[in-house]
């Protein structure tokens, strides 16, 4: 199988920290984002979680599910049935 180069421009400061963190795993930049690419290819998606899910947990989400769910027990919100596709 022919290799072909993916070029990336990221700032120095990163690739500097890349470099430093992979090697101390004992491999370099270029088999890290080999091992990257492998995983999404396996995974068919990324290969971690992007979004910080306890991130939903921080104050102001959790006041404004207070918020909701005091608006509710008031009688207050709409009722929706469940659509189901």
């Amino acid at each position: 199988m022919a290799s072909v180069s993916v070029q990336v421009r990221v700032d120095e400061k990163m690739r500097s920290e890349a470099d430093s963190l992979f090697k101390g795993l004992g491999m370099d930049t270029a088999t890290a984002v080999r091992i990257f690419l492998a995983l999404a290819i396996k995974r068919r998606g990324l290969p971690f979680d992007v979004v910080d899910v306890e991130g939903f947990y921080n104050p102001y989400n959790q006041a404004r599910i207070a918020e909701a769910v005091k608006e509710l027990d008031g009688g207050g919100g709409t009722f929706h049935d469940l659509i189901e596709a």
